[in-house]
């Protein structure tokens, strides 16, 4: 009897603790996901995301917060953090903060302003021709017989599109604003 009511005690105590150690989860109908300034990427758009997610958040595309009466201007980030202006994120990689990173490793520009475009560049590099002899006169080079240099001459083939990037996909992107 004694081992019984030992056990029972057990059972109770623990279950006692497991009850009162763990914070419940939000209810199903709790839609305030995320912190002020959080991003969040999504394959919803703005309608079925503030539905999934709730109110209080909005696309990152370049808005000034100067107008009055706006849902930016009453912002809890405009109104304690003072930030006037969002990053406009559409069509560009978002890249981290380099933090005194080495440049050689990380963003060659080194520590820039939170929130600034970086623009488009292509890595400094060269391209060679190949010689006979040191010599480029064989016929297919750049000099002719006599020594004279060709004209127009095309070192390649144009390729590739308007942009150098890698392989990436397009998704909305949300700041929590409120």
């Amino acid at each position: 009897m004694k081992s019984m009511n030992f056990l029972f005690a057990c059972v109770f105590a623990a279950l006692f603790v497991t009850l009162y150690s763990f914070k419940p989860l939000p209810a199903a109908s709790d839609k305030s996901s995320g912190t002020l300034g959080d991003v969040k990427y999504s394959v919803l758009g703005p309608k079925a995301f503030a539905k999934e997610n709730g109110n209080g958040w909005v696309i990152l595309e370049g808005q000034k917060i100067d107008g009055t009466g706006t849902e930016l201007k009453e912002s809890k980030l405009f109104k304690e953090y003072h930030i006037r202006i969002l990053p406009d994120v559409r069509g560009v990689f978002i890249r981290c903060q380099n933090l005194q990173r080495d440049a050689k490793t990380g963003d060659p520009d080194g520590d820039r302003d939170i929130t600034k475009l970086q623009p488009d560049l292509i890595r400094r590099h060269s391209h060679s021709i190949p010689t006979v002899n040191g010599n480029t006169d064989d016929g297919g080079g750049i000099f002719n017989s006599r020594g004279n240099k060709k004209r127009n001459i095309t070192l390649s083939d144009s390729t590739g599109g308007a942009e150098t990037r890698p392989k990436n996909i397009a998704l909305f992107t949300y700041v929590k604003i409120n």
